[in-house]
């Protein structure tokens, strides 16, 4: 088994919707990703290309307001689903076998501060 992981920082800021406190405000977090890929078999003689993975948070995320770019309530839980959905799809993007042979086992853990992190996983 193959195992992949990596470690990616962006920076953004968000809103709390719905919440009563500070976090309810505009504010920023320099957030760290950590994401591991697990699979059987490689395609094309690798898991994923790291470049990949750093360019689609990136692209979605670095020095954005996340409320502007997504549909969801953007806490730490909501993006992490978000990034691990988003990895699935460029995985199964590039996997030549199909969604069926390889499955592979993803987990993402994302920390909007060093004291505070989630994962999520399927």
């Amino acid at each position: 088994m193959y195992s992949l992981t990596l470690t990616h920082k962006f920076d953004s800021a968000h809103r709390l919707r719905d919440y009563e406190g500070p976090c309810a405000n505009i504010h920023g977090h320099t957030w760290r990703v950590k994401i591991k890929i697990k699979v059987d078999e490689l395609v094309k003689d690798m898991v994923i290309d790291f470049k990949d993975l750093k360019n689609a948070i990136d692209k979605r995320f670095d020095h954005k307001f996340i409320n502007d770019q997504v549909n969801y309530n953007p806490t730490a839980e909501n993006i992490s689903k978000d990034i691990y959905n988003m990895v699935r799809k460029l995985y199964f993007g590039i996997a030549e076998k199909g969604e069926d042979k390889i499955m592979p086992i993803i987990a993402v853990t994302v920390w909007e501060s060093d004291n505070a992190s989630i994962t999520y996983s399927e």
